[in-house]
């Protein structure tokens, strides 16, 4: 949660100046960038999900040898491979930037593209050390690490970029990888000593065994990787580079807030498991509480990204920009959706049912692509917007239907009348808030009025909901200040 909140705000900060200090368009360069960069991570495969598993294994077994053979083997592997593939997009950005970026701001591209692949090198084998310090539990020491770096990347930004302008960012961002590389080595030397000392480590067996554990989890990670630079491909292709930088602001602010409720559900998965090889009656109680809670969490979450996107836009960009505004809004719909259908996703994850998961992500996949190019064509940035969260929306009805179809679920025993109440109630105060965008009646006081009204109604009604009254009761500190007064 903290280093959700600290990173949050961290690129919060460092968008705010980059807009300021480089533009919208040099911004758009930077996340065109990313996104060509980023089509190296299939190169993980879901390599960092067998570390985990294999370093808590040989940790349990006290196999030191096999802990340190694991970790030269995923280096030497993950770092080999990544230097490859950074050499292939550079011998084609030649011919692929030229697709995405106006001619005016390619030399610039072409320019940074070296340094960014070689950041993402740097991280993905800090990407090893981080799945070893999971592996032993220690992740805090990652989260730890990842906040404090985050701040270190900002500080720096604002220290290199007016030296180097769009260079100094990726400086920064180097400096950042290899931050969290030497920290995290540091790290679990401390825990496990000798884990990397000097010599030829390389085991065979180990290396068929992290390829061929968990093939359709590499399968599903390579299919999830693709999504987020597509869309920005797509996106700078018939929005403009503009459009593509102002949505990798918006994106990066609503998978912020995403992850604040993700990352907590996550730790149902091991209890799943657990419980799904007692008793399966179990695991359909714990579904059906798990969504009962979210639900009214993450309907509070998305009618604050949507009230609130006009007021960002202006606090952060300096101004109501209309796209900023709309893929804010637009993603905050496909996010609402999309941790609804968490519980089941995380619930398939935990019984290890991997082809529901797999149907969903190719189903995203395709019609983020094909409606991404159709309604590009169409409507320009907006249309691209539209048609990544109909894919997002579409792949996670998938997951969820086909879990209440195998768990024989009812729509009456996941969600109340109350709970109807409240949805009804988030959909009339959102759109009562983008009409006062939209006519520019801010200080209407009608419009006020009848917003306060309904916002007074919501809060009665989320209050009066048991399921959200649980988790209130459940803040640290809550009981103790109640029988203090």
């Amino acid at each position: 949660m903290v280093q959700v909140v600290v990173v949050g705000l961290c690129y919060v900060v460092l968008y705010r100046y980059l807009l300021d200090r480089l533009g919208a368009e040099l911004l758009g360069v930077w996340s065109v960038i990313v996104a060509t960069t980023s089509l190296a991570s299939v190169a993980n495969l879901g390599l960092n999900t067998s570390i985990v598993k294999f370093v808590a294994s040989y940790a349990a077994r006290g196999d030191e040898a096999k802990i340190k053979q694991l970790l030269f083997t995923s280096f030497i592997f993950i770092g080999g491979l990544y230097v490859v593939l950074s050499g292939i997009i550079l011998l084609v950005a030649g011919w692929l930037l030229p697709m995405f970026i106006p001619l005016q701001f390619l030399e610039v591209a072409k320019g940074v593209l070296p340094f960014s692949l070689l950041c993402l090198c740097i991280n993905a084998i800090g990407g090893v050390v981080g799945s070893a310090l999971d592996g032993i539990q220690k992740n805090y020491i990652r989260s730890a690490v990842l906040s404090g770096s985050s701040v270190v990347l900002v500080v720096m930004s604002f220290i290199m970029t007016p030296l180097y302008g769009l260079k100094g960012l990726i400086y920064s961002q180097i400096l950042q990888a290899l931050m969290v590389l030497a920290i995290g080595v540091i790290a679990f030397n401390r825990f496990r000593p000798g884990s990397f000392s000097m010599g030829w480590h390389w085991s065979r067996s180990i290396f068929r065994e992290i390829l061929s554990y968990g093939s359709k989890i590499q399968v599903l990670a390579l299919l999830q990787l693709s999504y987020e630079p597509v869309t920005k491909l797509i996106l700078s292709r018939w929005g403009g580079l503009a459009a593509a930088g102002y949505y990798e602001m918006a994106s990066r602010l609503v998978s912020q807030v995403r992850a604040v409720i993700v990352n907590a559900n996550q730790v149902v998965i091991p209890i799943i498991a657990d419980a799904s090889e007692r008793n399966s009656d179990r695991v359909r109680d714990l579904y059906i509480r798990s969504f009962r809670t979210i639900l009214p969490l993450d309907t509070v979450l998305t009618l604050a990204l949507v009230c609130t996107s006009p007021l960002v836009s202006i606090l952060w960009l300096g101004h109501a920009e209309m796209i900023f505004v709309f893929a804010m809004t637009a993603n905050g719909i496909g996010m609402f959706l999309n941790i609804c259908t968490n519980p089941a996703y995380f619930g398939f994850m935990g019984e290890g049912k991997l082809n529901p998961l797999l149907v969903s992500a190719f189903t995203m996949g395709l019609i983020n692509v094909f409606g991404g190019w159709v309604l590009g064509t169409w409507l320009g940035g907006y249309g691209v917007i539209i048609a990544w969260n109909l894919a997002f929306i579409s792949g996670s009805l998938l997951v969820m239907l086909q879990y209440h179809r195998v768990k024989t679920l009812r729509w009456n025993e996941l969600v109340s009348r109350h709970d109807i109440y409240i949805l009804l109630m988030a959909v009339m105060i959102g759109m009562t808030s983008l009409c006062v965008y939209v006519t520019n009646n801010c200080y209407n006081w009608r419009y006020l009025l009848a917003l306060a009204a309904q916002l007074a109604i919501f809060a009665v009604l989320l209050f009066r909901n048991a399921a959200l009254r649980a988790v209130i009761e459940k803040i640290p500190g809550l009981n103790r200040l109640k029988k203090s007064t």
